[in-house]
């Protein structure tokens, strides 16, 4: 079955790794930058408009625009190899030995504004998560957990 795609909506891509912890987490310093940069020219090459981006310890998300089907397949063809032969530090003749992302990429093309901004939100939301301290979370949940409980 093809990947769902409309070249007039923005489609919802995550790229997920099991094997994204310590050095090779996504978010190590080794790899953030290089990871961006590799997303941002790869977007520019593939004339591909990114709308949101964000980059967690073992995935990432990614909402985007494409202006072909075989646009949108060689671009995550291509970002999805290079992000993974850098992490991994894989090369010709040295394999990583095993696929570094868990499945092939996940996509969906975003319906309409009201999906967008649940998106939008759902990103400030990770980056939030990415950003604060495990025990400042874990207070955070406790009181959407309340104001959940005191709704109902």
């Amino acid at each position: 079955m093809a990947r769902p795609l409309d070249v007039r909506k923005p489609v919802h891509v995550v790229l997920k790794s099991s094997h994204a912890v310590g050095k090779m987490s996504l978010l190590s310093i080794a790899n953030k930058l290089v990871i961006e940069k590799i997303v941002r020219e790869r977007a520019e090459k593939f004339r591909v408009v990114i709308q949101g981006f964000e980059l967690m310890r073992n995935h990432l998300h990614l909402i985007a625009r494409f202006k072909s089907r075989l646009l949108f397949q060689q671009f995550l063809k291509t970002i999805t190899g290079l992000i993974a032969r850098h992490v991994t530090g894989a090369r010709k003749g040295k394999p990583f030995g095993k696929r570094f992302f868990d499945e092939l990429a996940f996509t969906r093309v975003v319906q309409g504004f009201k999906d967008l901004r649940g998106l939008i939100d759902y990103f400030k939301k990770n980056q939030i998560e990415r950003d604060i301290h495990p025990l400042a979370r874990a207070a955070i949940e406790k009181q959407e957990a309340a104001a959940r409980k005191a709704k109902a």
